[in-house]
């Protein structure tokens, strides 16, 4: 049912090559997506929560997702299903290490490469992945993601798209 729940979203989001994207494989509680932005094919692994925690009284699915660039540098990213308070964080916390993400609308990423590669490092050591994000209307959803399959498919992400 994730499966279902992810792709649907997934769809959404990308809706102008919504009909050019493509579920490749699936490893853990992770898949691996490509789809043509641009003229060319972009790669990318997501997973949704395994666990939903907040205040919040409605809201889009959530997800996490790792994107491969040409550049060699993975840009992560996450949306907690609804828009973030304006100028808010959003915090990722792999194994008891913190990373903050800046936001804009109803996504939050990492400041730069760096970070994205030390937060990728440490998805590959740890289990779990806590989210936690603020609504412009000041509600909070915290979320659990699963990391079990994450170095597979980001391993068969970066191989199937290079």
């Amino acid at each position: 049912m994730k499966t279902i729940h992810l792709i649907w979203l997934l769809t959404l989001l990308f809706a102008p090559a919504a009909s050019a994207q493509q579920l490749l494989e699936t490893s853990g509680d992770w898949h691996i997506f490509s789809a043509p932005v641009e003229g060319r094919t972009v790669c990318y692994a997501a997973s949704v929560p395994t666990a939903k925690a907040g205040n919040y009284s409605k809201r889009d699915e959530p997800f996490l997702m790792v994107t491969g660039r040409s550049a060699g540098t993975d840009e992560v990213s996450v949306s907690s299903g609804f828009g973030y308070k304006e100028g808010s964080e959003v915090t990722l916390t792999v194994e008891g290490r913190a990373f903050t993400l800046f936001t804009s609308g109803d996504r939050a990423w990492a400041s730069d490469a760096k970070q994205d590669n030390q937060l990728i490092a440490a998805m590959m050591k740890g289990s779990t992945l806590t989210a936690k994000g603020t609504s412009a209307r000041g509600t909070y959803a915290l979320d659990t993601y699963s990391l079990k399959g994450f170095i597979k498919a980001h391993q068969r992400m970066k191989a199937l798209c290079r």
